[in-house]
């Protein structure tokens, strides 16, 4: 390996790839020592004989984690960095991507003091992750052939609720129904549709059993699994994903790398914030929002505990704005006198500023309660809120019918 090694390396940025490895060393004074692409035995070996503790970063994607894995084991510090952090490093000064700036830009990046880097993960977590990664691919499938089976009936005028479980109650029956248009190939068509939905329910089972048994096993994975909204799914994959959790200083920062705090366009002194940023593990990030929601709309059947709601009165300004939002909902003399004063030819853009609600807010209310009188409009309110009940009422009726119906055909 001398003729590759001409100086003292100091820093590394290596460009993986399949087959080839783009490297681009330098010393600590910067200057360029390597540049070069070589195979992954060739870049291994040549690793081997760095210095210990030599900084070798490479970017985060397919395969880089075992490659750190396997570089820590030769004694270098081994480390990974984000591609949307390289980015601003490659565009400065050079024209075009290829692999040999895209190296030179991961070493340039990993200079920086205060770069952040991803954490490198264990065999053990992408095993872990590898469960989930195919039970979204089966999940995906299933829904792919669930829209494929529909769109078949439907051919033949056949169309039934957007629910997977309604379909399935009577996929059979409509297939032993003679009296329809399906046609024989179509029927067959269906049959073999129906057996391979089932077939991957059961592949989705058998993830689910493995990810309930690592939610069981880990402690850490347990203690998640104790929150409010976290189910072994949830569970399973932030343990799996995060590994050590003492690497994030607060929850805010937590928050930050799973893209879940808003975006910024601040300037003169005026903060301007967007959408949430989106950054970071896009399946992580949907856990967690749809576990927020469960919890948020289960929250009136759960007895809170008085820290909780302690905590709800006089926590942070953010709830507490929250929480006057949901007490200045506007009456219907309020709402009866917008529309009036819109009437009267004031503009609406300064009704909405002065009334503090947007101008979709208003149109919507002068579809709903144009022509009213404040009267008329809270009675109109009391029946939706009346018939709001009665659909619960019903649908609960019919859930209760059905399993009856049910336990009555198992006696038989």
């Amino acid at each position: 390996m001398a003729e590759i090694t001409r100086g003292a390396v100091a820093r590394v940025g290596v460009d993986l790839s399949k087959h080839v490895f783009q490297v681009h060393a330098v010393d600590r004074s910067g200057r360029l020592v390597l540049a070069k692409a070589l195979s992954p035995e060739r870049f291994f070996a040549w690793c081997a004989e760095l210095p210990a503790g030599c900084l070798v970063a490479m970017e985060a994607c397919g395969g880089a984690h075992h490659a750190a894995r396997r570089l820590r084991l030769q004694g270098v510090d081994a480390r990974l960095i984000a591609g949307h952090f390289v980015t601003p490093y490659r565009m400065a000064g050079k024209c075009g991507k290829n692999d040999a700036n895209d190296a030179a830009a991961i070493c340039e990046a990993t200079g920086r003091p205060h770069m952040r880097f991803v954490p490198v993960k264990t065999a053990e977590q992408q095993g872990q992750l590898s469960v989930h990664r195919l039970r979204e691919g089966y999940k995906a499938e299933r829904t792919a052939l669930i829209n494929r089976i529909r769109g078949v009936l439907a051919e033949f005028g056949l169309v039934f609720p957007q629910s997977p479980e309604a379909l399935r109650r009577v996929l059979a029956d409509v297939l032993e129904d003679a009296s329809n248009e399906l046609t024989g190939i179509a029927r067959l068509v269906l049959q073999r549709a129906h057996l391979h939905w089932i077939d991957l329910d059961l592949q989705m089972k058998w993830c689910d059993e493995r990810i309930e048994a690592h939610a069981r096993s880990d402690e850490r994975a347990a203690k998640v699994a104790a929150l409010q909204g976290i189910g072994p799914i949830g569970a399973s994959a932030l343990v799996a994903s995060v590994g050590d959790f003492r690497q994030f200083a607060s929850a805010e920062q937590f928050g930050a790398w799973l893209g879940l705090v808003p975006s910024q366009n601040s300037t003169g002194g005026k903060a301007r914030l967007g959408r949430i940023t989106k950054r970071g593990d896009d399946y992580l990030r949907t856990l967690l929002i749809q576990g927020a929601k469960s919890a948020v709309m289960t929250a009136g059947k759960r007895d809170l505990p008085p820290a909780s709601r302690t905590k709800v009165r006089e926590g942070s300004p953010h709830i507490r704005r929250m929480a006057d939002m949901r007490k200045s909902k506007y009456s219907e003399e309020q709402i009866i006198g917008f529309l009036r004063q819109a009437d009267a030819g004031l503009p609406v853009a300064e009704i909405c500023r002065k009334g503090g609600f947007s101008d979709a807010t208003f149109y919507k209310w002068r579809s709903k309660f144009g022509g009213m009188e404040a009267s008329d409009a809270k009675r109109l309110r009391e029946l939706e809120a009346e018939n709001a009940k009665l659909k619960k009422l019903l649908a609960e009726a019919h859930l209760d019918m059905h399993a009856l119906k049910s336990v009555l055909g198992e006696k038989r």
